[in-house]
Order: C-alpha cells, then structure tokens, then sequence
C-alpha cells in the first residue's frame, strides 16, 4: 500500500477516534499539515524568503480565507433567498421581489409582503381588478404567476400589478394566508412532513461524514500555530 495512502487513512481513522473519543493521542506529532497555509508559515519563518515573498505568501492565505468565508455566506445567501424571474420561481410561501441588499430579484418569505408592497385584503380588492383585468381577478385562483404575467428584472419598477400579483401569490400559496402571512416557516413545516426515521438518520450520518474534515483543518490550524509560535519565539 503506498505511504501516501496508508497516512491519509491514519488521519481519517486518527479523527474519528478523537471524535468519537477513542483516541489517547493527538495526530498532531506530524508537524507537516502539507497544506496552503503551512506552507505560508514555513514562508514567514524561513531566513532564506525575502520580506517580498514573505508578504506574498501571508497575505495569500489571508486572501484564500476570506474567499472561502465569502463562498460560504454566498451558499446560506443563495439557499435562503434563491434568485427568481417570476412568482412561480419561488417556493411556497415566498414572492420575488427586488430589494436594495441584491441586484437581481430574489425570493423573501411573505411575511414582508406588507411592508414590501403597501399591500392587504381591503387595498387588492379595491386596486387589483383594474390592474389586473375583470376578467383575471374574477379566475385569479386559476392564474400562474410565470414570467408571461410578470417577468421581473432589476429594473422592474414597483407598480401596481406587481404589488398585486406578489399579495395574491402569496395569498395562495402561503401556509398562514389566514394568520395575517405570520406563524410557521413553509419550507421547514411542507419538509418536515416528508421526513421519516431514516430522514433523521441519514442527517445524522452527515453529520458526522461532514465534521471530520471540519475537526482536521481544526487541528491543522493549531498545529500551524504551534509551529509559528515555536520559531518566533
């Protein structure tokens, strides 16, 4: 078995011990992380690097950081307010709309279609019938909401029908149009309902799969440390 292979399984193994509180000794007896900012270190720490490459590679890590930390709050940004082009486009319970915190429309649950569009029951039934037509408000429980009806852009301007067509999207396809668009989260009660036993389990066992290599680069990270401290101390 190569030596490449057999270490990568020590450190696979070496983590789930620890984790699972099985393990007497630390892994981090290998100084050697053999990763991007170890080697910024050995950088820094070396008297054979010019100050230049010294910065470079310091300011390198520092940089691969932070596009990580950016590329994680785009997956939660991106996963709780998707992009949209229409009503349909979004989940139930939500509405596309435009809004100062992203350039292109997204999707915001209809707990601020109020405040986003000025709009309730009384006000769509005295505006939306002329901005819609007699005949679509009268067949308005029949109407989909696509790109055909309204295709939102960056530029869409508020209006009327797209004040309209948000409060009565979400008149229908909001769990808690009863309760004033207030009280449960549509996307986590329609989900639950799906869920079973091996739902649970199989959130578990990831889990568990995607914390192991959490638990190593926490390791690495602390034993970078060390080596840094040691040679500038």
């Amino acid at each position: 078995v190569p030596t490449d292979q057999r270490n990568s399984v020590s450190r696979f193994t070496s983590t789930l011990r620890r984790m699972l509180g099985l393990a007497r000794f630390s892994a981090m007896t290998n100084m050697n992380t053999e990763t991007v900012y170890m080697s910024a270190v050995a950088s820094v720490v070396s008297k054979d690097t010019s100050t230049l490459w010294k910065y470079i590679h310091s300011f390198g890590a520092l940089l691969l950081v932070c596009l990580q930390f950016y590329a994680l709050r785009l997956v939660v940004t991106e996963s709780s307010s998707p992009k949209c082009n229409s009503m349909t486009d979004c989940p139930s319970g939500t509405f596309c709309a435009n809004n100062d915190d992203f350039s292109l429309p997204s999707c915001y649950d209809c707990a601020h279609v109020k405040p986003l569009t000025n709009m309730n029951q009384t006000k769509a039934e005295e505006v939306c019938p002329a901005a819609l037509g007699i005949d679509k408000w009268e067949h308005r429980e029949y109407l989909a909401f696509d790109h055909e009806e309204l295709w939102m852009k960056s530029t869409t301007e508020t209006t009327t029908l797209q004040q309209c067509i948000s409060f009565l999207h979400c008149k229908e396809t909001e769990l808690d149009k009863n309760k004033d668009f207030k009280g449960q989260c549509d996307f986590i009660a329609l989900n639950k309902s799906k869920m079973y036993e091996g739902t649970f389990l199989m959130i578990i066992f990831l889990a568990l799969l995607w914390a192991l290599p959490i638990s190593q680069d926490v390791e690495e990270a602390a034993t970078e440390e060390r080596v840094m401290d040691h040679h500038l101390a």
